[in-house]
């Protein structure tokens, strides 16, 4: 299975503290739970022993530049032959922490189901930009949706995203995300996702910021970690090099 992860240096905990390389340990804990992995990273060179696709990141002072960008970069994941026809897209800030096999990477998770994707939205978490894109991507997943029988759900869980190419290479063919922006994934999933589980208490740690008296014992017991730069302490890069060395 090849894994995707698209890369900008620039804004990485690893750039501006230098003490945690997250994308290499990302792509380890790929490595040691899904041994036949095929890591590859979209966008700027890591300087690590994977497959790169350059994708140089958009000019900031273009409007919507950061959905650009993750267009841009879809760009480049649809075009390339390096790429398999199905994938995993990856975050540089997501960790893989027990042993998974292609059935579990192709599993969609849900944080709730949405029916009213205006109610929904008011208690959404995000910028006002990404706000704007939810609500679109999800008032067209809700009306291709229901037609079919087919329940929405908010599929935009910071988990791993199994992918397929060609619908990718539709929707980029068929939205005009430059002018109107959209998340891609959740159009993918609008269209190709059947079957959706919620997420479960023990399947994801949410790491946002650094609590006193934090037990990572049980955080890393989990099966997805997503680690923010304010949780990044030497006691948990200290877990990290343990589990993935």
């Amino acid at each position: 299975m090849d894994f995707v992860w698209p890369y900008i240096y620039g804004p990485s905990f690893f750039r501006k503290g230098g003490i945690f390389n997250e994308l290499d340990f990302s792509i380890r804990s790929v490595r040691k739970n899904h041994p036949n992995a095929r890591c590859i990273v979209v966008g700027d060179d890591p300087g690590l022993d994977v497959i790169h696709i350059d994708c140089p990141y958009m000019d900031t002072t273009m409007n919507n530049y950061r959905e650009r960008d993750v267009t841009n970069k879809f760009r480049a994941i649809a075009s390339s032959d390096l790429i398999g026809d199905e994938f995993v897209l990856m975050c540089d800030d997501l960790f893989i922490l027990q042993p998974v096999d292609d059935d579990e990477m192709k599993k969609s998770y849900g944080r709730e189901e949405v029916t009213s994707v205006t109610d929904y939205a008011r208690k959404r978490k995000g910028s006002m930009d990404y706000k704007r894109a939810w609500i679109s991507t999800y008032e067209w997943a809700t009306m291709f949706r229901y037609p079919a029988g087919l329940k929405t759900y908010d599929w935009e869980a910071h988990l791993p995203r199994h992918m397929i190419k060609s619908r990718v290479r539709d929707i980029l063919d068929n939205f005009d995300l430059d002018h109107n922006p959209k998340i891609i994934m959740g159009l993918h999933d609008g269209y190709e996702v059947k079957e959706t589980e919620l997420i479960y208490p023990g399947l994801q740690a949410d790491l946002w910021t650094h609590r006193p008296g934090m037990d990572f014992n049980v955080e890393f017991s989990k099966k997805y970690m997503n680690l923010y730069d304010d949780a990044i302490v030497p006691d948990l890069v200290d877990k990290m090099k343990e589990m993935f060395g």
